[in-house]
């Protein structure tokens, strides 16, 4: 399956218009998030931006500290990863999956949790979602 046949899959068993891809990347409109999915090899990569970078080096330190706390269990249970954009200045969160093996359920179920690692994150770090709602928040996708 490609990535385009994935989407098309995925926008109809979601009852929402199918994301125009912008330079091979679509963004997937969830209710609190919006996640870039786009192909790297064989593998579908999803990326979103959680927060921007503190201004001061003490706020930068102690964000980067209790993001460092948070992620670990992340990392080992969700198989995403949090990185830092210099660029942009910047914190985001990057998973990916192999297209190959992957099912339009298992993709589904990537990209709700995904979204509730964006939740989870926004939250500890003051800027709005709701930990203990984040899968039904999640789970309902933008018109």
């Amino acid at each position: 399956m490609t990535l385009d046949e994935l989407m098309t899959r995925f926008a109809r068993n979601n009852g929402i218009e199918l994301p125009k891809p912008d330079n091979g990347r679509y963004q997937i409109p969830l209710e609190g998030v919006a996640i870039e999915c786009f192909q790297e090899g064989d593998k579908v990569c999803l990326l979103t931006e959680v927060a921007p970078l503190a201004k001061s080096e003490a706020q930068q330190q102690r964000q980067s500290r209790l993001l460092l706390e948070k992620t670990i269990g992340l990392i080992q249970e969700q198989r995403c990863a949090l990185t830092l954009d210099e660029q942009s200045q910047t914190y985001q969160l990057y998973q990916r999956l192999s297209l190959q093996e992957l099912r339009l359920e298992e993709f589904q179920e990537a990209v709700e949790k995904f979204g509730g690692c964006v939740l989870y994150y926004k939250n500890i770090l003051g800027l709005g979602g709701d930990t203990n709602n984040s899968a039904a928040v999640v789970g309902r996708m933008m018109p």
